[in-house]
C-alpha cells in the first residue's frame, strides 16, 4: 500500500491466498479486497493491515478461484466471480452472502472474467471468457439482458468499463462498446492481432483511448 502524494509505501499486506489474482477498493480507501485461489475472497482495513474478515469462496468446480471482484459506488455490496460461473453478492458491512446466481451467462458454468458496476449501483455488467455478456440488477440478481456473444471469434471478456450509457468491454480482440440498457453493440475498435494486452481508460466524457501492442495508442 503506497501513499499517492508522496509515493512512500505505507505497509505490505500479507495475504492468505495460495495465488492472488487481483485486487479492488472501497471508494474511501477504508477497505481493500484481494481475491485468489483458497480462499477467494480476503478483506482488509488498511493501512493497519491484517486480514479483517475472510469469504470462503467455494463454489461448484472443483478448483474454484475467485477472478473478479467489485465493491458498489455506495461501498455496500461487494460482487466476486469466479471459475465456477457463479455470482456470489456479500454485504459488505457483515460480510453475509445475499445471493448466488449460478450461469448468468447461460453458457454452462464458464469462468466469469470481467465484472463492473454501473455508477448508481443499482445494475452489475459481467462478462465470461466466451464473450458471452449479461446484466444483472442489484440487489436481486434479476437478468435484466443478455448477449451470448458479442466478440468474432469468442475471445474472453477481460475488463469492463461503464461511462454514461456506453459499455466498454475490452477483449482478446480489441473493445467492443455496448448500450448499457439492452446490450446493443455501438461501435467495435479492433487491434492487428488478438492479445491480452489490450487496455482501455476514458480520458474524459466523450474520449476512449485504446492501447494495442506493437500498435501504440488509439484515441476514439
Amino acid at each position: 500500500i503506497w501513499d499517492t502524494r508522496t509515493w512512500r509505501p505505507l505497509e505490505m499486506v500479507r495475504v492468505p491466498h495460495l495465488a492472488v489474482f487481483g485486487f479492488c477498493a472501497r471508494s474511501d480507501g477504508k477497505r481493500l479486497v484481494t481475491l485468489g485461489r483458497r480462499p477467494g475472497v480476503a478483506v482488509y482495513e488498511p493501512p493497519e493491515g491484517g486480514a479483517e474478515r475472510v469469504f470462503d469462496y467455494v463454489g461448484q468446480s472443483l478448483s474454484p478461484y475467485a477472478l473478479r471482484a467489485e465493491v458498489s459506488p455506495d461501498g455496500r455490496r461487494l460482487v466476486v466471480t469466479g471459475t465456477d460461473g457463479c455470482v456470489n453478492l456479500f454485504d459488505f458491512r457483515t460480510g453475509a452472502l445475499v445471493r448466488t446466481l449460478k450461469d448468468p451467462t447461460g453458457g454452462g458454468y464458464r469462468s466469469l472474467t470481467a465484472l463492473a458496476f454501473a455508477p448508481g449501483g443499482s445494475v452489475v455488467y459481467v462478462g465470461d471468457y466466451k464473450g458471452a455478456v449479461v446484466a444483472l440488477e442489484i440487489p436481486s440478481l434479476r437478468v435484466l439482458w443478455r448477449r451470448d456473444g458479442i466478440t468474432d471469434r469468442m475471445s474472453a471478456v477481460l475488463r469492463m468499463i461503464v461511462r454514461g450509457k456506453r459499455l466498454v468491454c475490452v477483449t482478446l480482440e480489441g473493445c467492443f462498446v455496448l448500450d448499457v440498457d439492452g446490450g446493443a453493440t455501438t461501435a467495435t475498435l479492433k487491434g492487428k492481432a488478438m492479445s491480452p494486452f489490450v487496455r482501455a481508460t476514458f480520458a474524459d466524457d466523450d474520449t476512449l483511448v485504446v492501447a494495442f501492442p506493437g500498435e501504440g495508442l488509439k484515441i476514439y
